[in-house]
């Protein structure tokens, strides 16, 4: 515990964003039959935008 207090200090604020824009998305796309697509939404949810292709079906 002392070693974390004088600091190295980490945070799980990554992780919790991470959670939040997985939910967000998850939300966004309620209704979706094809579970092929809502896997590519989400991944695509966490690509650089530099990396996502123009003209998605």
């Amino acid at each position: 515990m002392a070693r974390w207090q004088l600091g190295q200090q980490f945070t799980n604020g990554y992780i919790e964003g991470c959670h939040t824009k997985m939910k967000s998305q998850k939300r966004q796309s309620y209704g979706f039959r094809n579970r092929d697509r809502y896997r590519r939404k989400m991944l695509l949810g966490f690509r650089p935008p530099i990396q996502i292709p123009q003209g998605l079906p």
